[in-house]
């Protein structure tokens, strides 16, 4: 099976998935992702939003507007981005509203651990040369705990999952919430400059 074939297969599957639903948890099932093999460059979200499932389009809205004008600081081009690169998430699925009404409830544990193979998965078939992680929870999944100015503003070289002999540069980017107290401090916007100034090296070197 060639690796398209083995993606279109794994898109199908993620779409019909009902597992975290069975399971109990209030999600809007019908994952959102997008891109194509041969993507050099993945991003890694959380979990989509409610404009994202409406849409069937990854960073649709606000947070989607203010990630690309930090992609198009490092001097990406988001309908080329859009139409090359693939977008993807922790888990593919919208997870509902906090009980309180503000905001969208963070996926459980249970959730990531559901949905977790299908992101292995999609590394292992489009194999990445950098993935861009956008949040906390995304921070977390491929690189671990650490508080966000210690690792914003970095690049990380990690072994491939899908292959340990080979590398994949991992570059962090805090959140892209308009909600977020974090990225309004001057000194985090800076750490946010640096981490574009290693996206716009890395896409230097790979040529895009």
């Amino acid at each position: 099976m060639t690796r398209q074939a083995q993606l279109d297969a794994l898109h199908t599957e993620i779409k019909s998935c009902r597992k975290c639903f069975d399971a109990g948890y209030p999600i809007t099932p019908g994952g959102v992702f997008s891109g194509k093999i041969g993507a050099r460059i993945m991003i890694v979200g959380q979990a989509p939003g409610v404009t994202e499932i409406q849409a069937l389009r990854p960073f649709n809205a606000s947070s989607g507007r203010r990630l690309f004008q930090w992609l198009s600081e490092a001097g990406f081009d988001e309908v080329d981005f859009r139409a090359n690169q693939y977008i993807s998430s922790v888990t593919k699925c919208y997870p509902g509203k906090m009980p309180t009404g503000r905001g969208d409830r963070h996926p459980s544990r249970e959730e990531q651990h559901l949905c977790r193979p299908y992101l292995d998965r999609t590394l292992a078939i489009i194999q990445p040369e950098v993935i861009i992680a956008v949040g906390g929870l995304a921070i977390e999944t491929l690189l671990g705990k650490f508080k966000l100015e210690h690792i914003i503003g970095k690049a990380f070289e990690r072994s491939a999952p899908w292959d340990e002999t080979k590398s994949v540069t991992i570059v962090p980017l805090p959140h892209p919430s308009g909600a977020s107290a974090w990225t309004n401090s001057p000194e985090n916007q800076k750490l946010i400059k640096k981490a574009i100034r290693e996206l716009a090296r890395l896409k230097r070197e790979l040529q895009l």
